[in-house]
């Protein structure tokens, strides 16, 4: 069976984390802008929460 945790993007993800911790966010969040990355509306948490 694979790892569960890919160790390469987990140490992407503690580099990242750290940089926003430190430095604060270099963007705002925008639905919109996350809806043109990936090519349709982004589910929300209620809409996820709801689907378990």
């Amino acid at each position: 069976m694979d790892d569960i945790v890919n160790p390469d993007m987990a140490g992407h993800i503690t580099s990242v984390a750290a940089r926003v911790a430190q430095h604060g966010s270099t963007m705002a969040a925008g639905s919109g802008a996350l809806a043109n990355l990936i090519g349709r509306r982004p589910t929300t948490f209620r809409e996820y929460a709801r689907g378990l």
